[in-house]
């Protein structure tokens, strides 16, 4: 609910986001209790910065929907170089004796270098949907909002699929 505002008499809903165009999104890893400050900041690369233009907004009582342009980091990119990084090296890593906490700190390492070389190139433009209540604007929650979470996600359900895509056409 990064969309919350106070309502508003006019059509123009792009009071209802960051006058900066950026979110600065940052989820907890798995939970909010996470001490894990290593993995918190990988998750934190997954979904970093993300610029947005309001395109066009269409209010009709208790219900908007706004087309917004975002331009983002597209992890499905940082996903392949990770998995280039640590192929070959996780059977070298456990012959040398590492433990496993030192293989998923290598691991995590390759990751963050991956997220940190994937350029912000990745643009689409979506519907989002917003309900009114108690005098303020939500985004929806329905599955029509999926696309933003895509985005907020820096890719991730598109990579899910994919993957899912892979391994059904491997069977």
């Amino acid at each position: 609910t990064a969309f919350l505002a106070e309502p508003s008499t006019s059509d123009d809903l792009s009071s209802y986001f960051s006058d900066e165009g950026k979110f600065a999104t940052k989820i907890n890893a798995y939970d909010a209790g996470s001490d894990n400050e290593e993995l918190v900041a990988t998750m934190n690369l997954l979904v970093r910065d993300l610029d947005y233009e309001i395109i066009a907004t269409k209010i009709e009582k208790e219900t908007a929907i706004v087309t917004m342009k975002f331009t983002y980091h597209d992890i499905a990119t940082a996903y392949r170089a990770w998995i280039d990084g640590i192929v070959g090296r996780t059977m070298e890593w456990v012959n040398s004796g590492k433990t496993q906490e030192e293989i998923v700190a290598a691991e995590l390492e390759i990751l963050n270098e991956a997220l940190n070389e994937t350029p912000k190139d990745k643009t689409e433009t979506i519907d989002v949907k917003l309900v009114f209540v108690d005098a303020v604007w939500q985004i929806a929650d329905t599955e029509d909002n999926l696309p933003l979470i895509n985005i907020l996600t820096g890719g991730f359900l598109s990579l899910l699929e994919g993957l899912e895509s892979t391994a059904n056409n491997i069977e």
